[in-house]
């Protein structure tokens, strides 16, 4: 069975046949009449002879099969069949039914043409593989007379002419089928022949493979054609592993960039809010200042104006004692300076020549000793008069405001208004 496994048990129904089903039913009991018969009549040929002995021989030996013994058997089986592109594809559902039909019904016709008389005993049309095909078997039966045994029916194919010859059948099969347009195939074993007795190189006979051997070798090619590919897969996987590596680094660093810049930004925008902020913030401290700048002159004007409203709303007694005391302590404090000028105009102290002499006019810009910088020249007239009057009689409160400019005598000098 392993060597039919490779056929499709679907395709083979509906198939062309020829003869019986039971053909080899038929066949095999063809051979057990055939033996007797053939036993029977070599025992006659014997006894004919006198050979009682050999004839007892024959009997003991019993039946043999009606056939010469070889390495191929008694019976021919053969495949009709042309290249697959002629039915127009491969397999089933490619084919053209029309050009199916025409290579059946050719072959039929060539097979019972060519194997009369009952040789033809099994032809079936086997659409399980890539082209349409006839497998077909052949039994040939030859009567042989002689002496010794008889008449004896054999089963020699080799007297059939296309078994005999297989370069002629496949030349009178080229011819049968010229009309489909198929033509017999190269003539190798012709070419070898010729090339043989020219003594040029023979070309390699081809041998037929087994469709074991075939189909072990398809099964090579196929791992390797899978290996070759697996190989690929592998390779292309790998490339595609490192462009994508690649892709990602460059995904990466174009993340980065990004990020970087997108924080950069939002660290601008930080520090320009942060700085709207501190601006909006000195602002907000300046107006909070210039409120509480204004809160407090607002209070002191508060407070001012309750000073001014308490001492209008003083009694006329109480105000006029507070200006008398006023006028009191002015007088004490004329008396006081008068005195002190007096002394200064007598010259009794070495600190009045030295200020005399310091402040002569026309000399502004003279060094005046102990630190005191010049007088200016509009002031140097007043200090003139100021020191040729006994005393001032109009001195206010705002004359005895502090002046640098007069060192030790500001305190009890006038000027004239």
């Amino acid at each position: 069975m392993s060597g039919i496994c490779h056929i499709s048990i679907e395709r083979q129904a509906g198939s062309t046949r020829s003869s019986l089903d039971g053909w080899k039913v038929q066949l095999c009991a063809e051979v057990e009449a055939a033996k007797r018969r053939n036993l029977q009549a070599h025992v006659a040929a014997l006894k004919a002879k006198s050979r009682k002995k050999e004839a007892r021989q024959v009997l003991e030996k019993g039946l043999v099969d009606p056939w010469k013994r070889g390495r191929h058997g008694p019976l021919r089986e053969g495949i009709l069949t042309v290249i697959k592109s002629w039915f127009g594809g491969t397999g089933f559902d490619e084919w053209n039914p029309k050009r199916v039909a025409q290579f059946r019904a050719t072959a039929l016709a060539f097979l019972k043409q060519h194997f009369p008389d009952g040789q033809l005993r099994y032809a079936c049309g086997h659409a399980d593989e890539e082209a349409y095909h006839i497998h077909f078997v052949v039994a040939v039966w030859r009567d042989r007379v002689t002496v010794n045994r008889g008449r004896q029916s054999l089963l020699q194919s080799s007297i059939n002419p296309l078994l005999a010859d297989y370069e002629h059948a496949q030349t009178v099969a080229g011819q049968a089928f010229k009309p489909l347009g198929i033509t017999r195939g190269e003539r190798r074993a012709e070419a070898r022949r010729l090339a043989s007795a020219a003594g040029e190189p023979v070309p390699e006979k081809r041998r037929h493979t087994p469709p074991s051997e075939w189909r072990a070798k398809q099964r090579a090619q196929a791992q390797t054609e899978a290996s070759e590919i697996l190989e690929n897969a592998v390779g292309t996987a790998h490339a595609e592993v490192e462009n994508g590596r690649s892709l990602g680094k460059a995904a990466i660093r174009k993340s980065r960039k990004r990020a970087v810049s997108e924080a950069r930004k939002r660290k601008e925008d930080a520090a320009r809010e942060v700085a709207a902020q501190a601006r909006a913030k000195d602002k907000l401290t300046r107006e909070a200042e210039q409120m509480r700048t204004a809160a407090i002159e607002a209070e002191a004007k508060r407070v001012e104006a309750e000073q001014e409203r308490a001492t209008a709303e003083l009694p006329l007694s109480d105000i006029v004692s507070a200006e008398t005391e006023k006028v009191q302590d002015l007088k004490a404090a004329q008396a006081t300076e008068a005195e002190m000028l007096r002394k200064l105009t007598d010259g009794t102290g070495e600190k009045t020549r030295a200020a005399r002499k310091r402040c002569r006019v026309g000399d502004p810009h003279r060094a005046r000793g102990n630190g005191v910088p010049p007088r200016p020249a509009h002031k140097q007239s007043h200090f003139r008069a100021a020191l040729s009057q006994p005393h001032c009689g109009n001195r206010t409160a705002e004359s005895t405001t502090n002046d640098d400019h007069f060192g030790p005598w500001r305190s009890h000098l006038c000027f004239p208004p």
